[in-house]
């Protein structure tokens, strides 16, 4: 008789126990599945600046004509045409700032305020630090 008892007393501790253990493999495979999740992000992160770089470096180079391959410069000048395109724009919305922040009020329209704002995000996103307004 105490062995009928015992029996499904065991089993049901060992049916615990199956549970415990399934539930420590997981809690351990989804620590590390997001522990290389971070990581993943961490490096993909890295590669986007390591471009952002070099790419501001052929800029760099183009800028100061040390590029001499034709076929390259080709092949980038869609990129280049856009990149000076939105550097003009920069300067524009810079010389704005800098005109309001001196008090020269008529330089505020309706029409420039909020106007192309997809173009006006960048990479960097720092433009704003440079001004210092009241």
């Amino acid at each position: 008789m105490l062995e009928t008892v015992m029996n499904p007393l065991d089993d049901f501790t060992r049916s615990v126990k199956d549970i415990c253990n399934r539930i420590a493999v997981d809690t351990k495979r989804t620590a590390a599945i997001t522990k290389l999740r971070m990581d993943l992000t961490s490096h993909d992160r890295q590669r986007r600046e390591l471009f952002a770089r070099l790419g501001e470096r052929v800029d760099e180079l183009r800028r100061t004509e040390q590029i001499s391959d034709k076929g390259l410069l080709a092949l980038l000048e869609d990129e280049f045409e856009n990149l000076d395109r939105i550097e003009v724009k920069i300067g524009k919305t810079m010389s704005e700032i800098q005109k309001l922040n001196l008090g020269d009020y008529s330089v505020v329209e309706d029409e420039s305020v909020g106007s192309d704002n997809k173009d006006n995000a960048t990479d960097s996103g720092n433009l704003l630090d440079s001004f210092n307004v009241l």
